[in-house]
């Protein structure tokens, strides 16, 4: 069975991860794939492929992710994607041992935690952590084998 969250830590903060649905995330993880295609088509044109090193899953999950964020997907799709990751963050609050999970927005989507709303490097460290914890296992098996209906 796989964990529902997963906590992180960043800049000395600790953050908890929760799942996307079913739909949503089928949604997201075909949004990603399409736009790293689509870029790494771009990248590649007259450029002679080389064979890759095997990378753990994590890793190629991640670098598909920053390909499709780093200008693969339109305005909207990214603003849809981003949303949609920062509904699934808390940043764990309270004295040691009694930490209480505070989402960082609101259920408007406005963002609860002010001091958050305009760190850019953080809120993007943690989009791609929440897309890496939802989908490092649809890449652990391996693109092919997730389509694969055996």
């Amino acid at each position: 069975m796989r964990a529902r969250t997963t906590t992180i830590e960043i800049d000395g903060a600790t953050y908890q991860l929760s799942r996307f649905g079913p739909e949503l995330g089928s949604f997201i993880v075909n949004l990603l794939l399409g736009a790293a295609l689509k870029k790494a088509a771009q990248l590649s044109s007259g450029v002679q492929e080389q064979e890759a090193p095997e990378k753990p899953p994590e890793d190629s999950g991640r670098g598909l992710i920053q390909i499709a964020l780093m200008g693969g997907l339109g305005r909207e799709e990214h603003g849809l994607i981003f949303s949609e990751c920062m509904k699934k963050i808390s940043r764990l609050e309270g004295p040691d041992g009694q930490k209480i999970p505070m989402p960082i927005v609101s259920a408007r989507g406005d963002f609860a935690a002010k001091d958050l709303e305009d760190d850019l490097p953080l809120l993007t460290k943690l989009q791609i952590e929440v897309l890496v914890f939802n989908f490092s296992d649809f890449f652990a098996r391996g693109i092919g084998s997730a389509l694969d209906r055996k």
